[in-house]
């Protein structure tokens, strides 16, 4: 196989189902968080592989700036020849451009399991090391019904039907205002926790020109008091980025009632998974979002990080 760098429009011909965070648009309205940006095609007859990884300094990471990415296919079964193949051209090509540290964040395996699994052992076989392992949560649109109770456990179900005695109502956002008011109230939850937002909100609504987005807001009365963002990260799998609720309306159960909601909005439009994101503080988990996560019917998979220092 050979490897060659190639435009990032050019990119987007050869992987149109790639996730949001590995497709052109995404990464050029990002490309000012690094020095360089690399696409790169590796194939013989045909490609078989691509990669997006942003430069920084002498390091070159994929994603530099997304919860994931990693190498691209269009084959699931792809032999794993072919990936011990592209992680070894990749090496010799950051080598003679001058990096001497890569580093690469993949998927969720639920998002191609067969694929990201071989993935995973290539890397391990080659030198790179697994970093971080973050838990990432997720439910399964498909297998979770109204006959095992959706998978949520007996604490979050009576939870669910006291949140259910009040007079929610839930909007699902159709604007740009509504994305910016879901972003205020999220915000206004994280302040209140001592947290910020990792994302200012006019990055977020520049991110919402390229990648689709979902909001949704919670109404109780008259006033809104949840709200959460999703990304659509492939056309199976939506991906929630933010949600939460305003300080006080905890007793209300409102993120029971705001959870569920989005859940069987995504199983009735025919979606296979929702992905909820990681539950970590840093590198270690964050234990009552995960015993909330798991509560309301969430699996949980890996996300790894891993690193290889070049000699």
């Amino acid at each position: 196989m050979e490897i060659t760098r190639i435009t990032p429009q050019a990119f987007d011909t050869h992987f149109p189902n790639a996730t949001c965070f590995n497709q052109a648009a995404f990464n050029l309205l990002n490309s000012d968080l690094c020095d360089d940006l690399h696409c790169l095609l590796f194939g013989d007859t045909k490609v078989r592989l691509g990669l997006i990884a942003g430069q920084r300094g002498s390091s070159l990471m994929a994603p530099f700036s997304a919860p994931f990415g990693g190498f691209s296919t269009t084959d699931s079964k792809i032999r794993i020849t072919y990936i011990e193949e592209a992680v070894t051209l990749l090496e010799k090509y950051a080598t003679q451009t001058g990096i001497n540290r890569m580093e690469m964040i993949l998927p969720p395996l639920f998002y191609d399991t067969a694929f990201l699994t071989k993935v995973m052992q290539v890397l391990h076989e080659q030198g790179w090391s697994m970093q971080d392992i973050d838990l990432n949560f997720y439910v399964d649109l498909v297998s979770t019904t109204e006959a095992n109770h959706f998978g949520m456990t007996y604490s979050a179900r009576k939870h669910l039907k006291k949140a259910s005695a009040h007079p929610f109502q839930l909007k699902k956002g159709t604007s740009v205002d509504d994305l910016s008011l879901a972003y205020d109230i999220i915000a206004e939850n994280r302040s209140s926790k001592g947290y910020t937002l990792s994302m200012s909100k006019d990055r977020l609504m520049a991110t919402s020109e390229v990648v689709h987005m979902d909001s949704f807001l919670l109404e109780l009365e008259g006033q809104y008091v949840a709200s959460a963002i999703v990304y659509q990260v492939t056309p199976a799998i939506p991906q929630v980025v933010y949600w939460g609720d305003i300080p006080g309306f905890e007793p209300f159960r409102t993120m029971n009632f705001l959870t569920k909601a989005v859940i069987d909005t995504y199983r009735n439009e025919g979606f296979k998974m929702l992905d909820t994101g990681t539950a970590m503080i840093e590198s270690s988990p964050n234990h009552g979002l995960c015993a909330f996560k798991e509560s309301i019917g969430c699996d949980i998979l890996p996300r790894c990080r891993f690193v290889k220092e070049l000699r």
